[in-house]
C-alpha cells in the first residue's frame, strides 16, 4: 500500500514539473529559465519566469494579446516595466494546487525600455 501511494505521489509530481522550450536574452545575454510561477498567485494573468541568476522576468498578458514585460533584479522585491514586448498566448491548464491553476503558453519577445532589452521566444508549461 505504501509503495502504491509513493508511486502515485511521484507520478503526480513529475506531471506538474515546469517545462520550457526556447531561448530568451536579457540585455544581450542568455537568460537561463529554471522555474516559473503562475501569475494567478499575484493576481495577474501571466507568468513569472525565474532565471538561474536570480532574475525574474514577468510576462503579464495584456488585453491586446501581447506580453507586458517586467524585470525583477535578483533579490529585489520590485521590478521595472520594460513595456509591451510581443505576442503572447496563455492557457489555464486543468491541474491545480491550492486553488491555483497551472499555466501554459508561449511568447515571442522583442522590446526595449527602462534600460533593458529583451529578445527571444519561450514556451512554458506547468507554471504553478
Amino acid at each position: 500500500m505504501r509503495t502504491l501511494l509513493a508511486t502515485l505521489l511521484l507520478l503526480g509530481a513529475v506531471g506538474c514539473t515546469p517545462k520550457f522550450n526556447g531561448s530568451v536574452q536579457l540585455d544581450g545575454r542568455p537568460l537561463t529559465i529554471t522555474g516559473c510561477r503562475s501569475g494567478q498567485v499575484y493576481k495577474f494573468v501571466g507568468v513569472d519566469l525565474h532565471a538561474e541568476n536570480g532574475v525574474i522576468l514577468r510576462l503579464n498578458y495584456d488585453l491586446s494579446g501581447q506580453a507586458r514585460a517586467y524585470v525583477f533584479p535578483s533579490g529585489e522585491p520590485s521590478g521595472v516595466e520594460v513595456g509591451l514586448c510581443g505576442p503572447m498566448n496563455i492557457q489555464q491548464q486543468t491541474s491545480r494546487i491550492n486553488h491555483v491553476y497551472n499555466q501554459k503558453g508561449s511568447a515571442k519577445l522583442s522590446c526595449t525600455g527602462a534600460g533593458h532589452s529583451i529578445v527571444g521566444e519561450i514556451q512554458f508549461e506547468n507554471c504553478h
